[in-house]
């Protein structure tokens, strides 16, 4: 088996090198650096979509796998927190915020699929207010955060059963041993179990992946008592040295099929960071 992965940047293609084999299929793997996509292959001039490639050839031949960024524009939204010695923090929102604005560098988001899960698609940003009683809802709750729930109708600027929670943008550029600190919340408990669920992803287009603590489990909070907070910590890999990350804090579904659902809470966000 052969793999092909860029070396430096992606915006120029990266030559794949020319290699003779008599009947024996080569597989070829595309890999992209962090912080870019796969694009396609370059074969005589047609372009391969699929980034794996199984070729059985008696001659030589050359494959060129050109990469794009993972950035979707020069101006993704939101815009990123330059991190400096005194890191990033969310520690309030209240309910008397005005109709979809939100933190600076944060976006509340919200999914394509109804009971969202682990990998739905973040479908835009709510945009309804903060002191809302009934129906799918973002509430603020002043120094404790927010909290989400969803329900079987939405609010304006909430489509319903489709919250997917919170969304921050850093750089993280030359920074290194950058911590994450977060508190999950249950505010109430339901017939359908929900939980919030910390992923990442360089860029703004590709997946976002389970960011993993120190012991190699997913950070993830699930529903305790009215009122039980856990208070989570973990570390950003090396590989987030760049100069655009999301962090998504994704309230999803995990078990049940009717009833109400659990409503949440997430507070208290820092990221403390130091110079490279």
């Amino acid at each position: 088996m052969f793999y092909l992965q860029h070396q430096e940047s992606a915006v120029r293609p990266i030559l794949g090198q020319a290699f003779t084999w008599v009947n024996i299929p080569v597989k070829l793997i595309a890999k992209a650096k962090a912080g870019y996509k796969f694009k396609h292959w370059l074969y005589n001039s047609t372009q391969l979509t699929d980034s794996i490639q199984v070729v059985n050839s008696d001659s030589s031949m050359t494959y060129i796998a050109v990469f794009e960024s993972a950035v979707l524009s020069e101006n993704p939204i939101p815009n990123a927190a330059m991190l400096n010695a005194c890191g990033y923090e969310f520690v309030s929102w209240p309910s008397t915020s005005a109709a979809g604005t939100s933190p600076n560098h944060l976006k509340f988001v919200y999914m394509e699929d109804s009971d969202p899960g682990l990998n739905s698609a973040i479908a835009g940003f709510t945009t309804g207010v903060y002191n809302l009683t009934s129906a799918t809802r973002i509430k603020g709750l002043g120094t404790n955060g927010v909290s989400f729930i969803n329900t079987g109708s939405g609010n304006t600027g909430y489509p319903g059963t489709k919250l997917g929670g919170v969304l921050l943008a850093l750089n993280t550029e030359n920074k290194s041993d950058i911590k994450v600190k977060w508190t999950g919340r249950t505010l109430a408990i339901g017939a359908r179990e929900y939980g919030i669920r910390l992923q990442y992803r360089i860029g703004d287009i590709v997946n976002f992946i389970d960011l993993l603590n120190e012991m190699n489990q997913v950070v993830d909070y699930s529903r305790g008592a009215a009122n039980d907070s856990t208070l989570f910590e973990v570390k950003l890999p090396n590989i987030l040295n760049q100069p655009y990350i999301q962090l998504l804090w994704r309230y999803y579904h995990k078990a049940g099929t009717s009833g109400n659902r659990d409503e949440l809470g997430l507070d208290n966000i820092f990221i403390e960071t130091k110079r490279i």
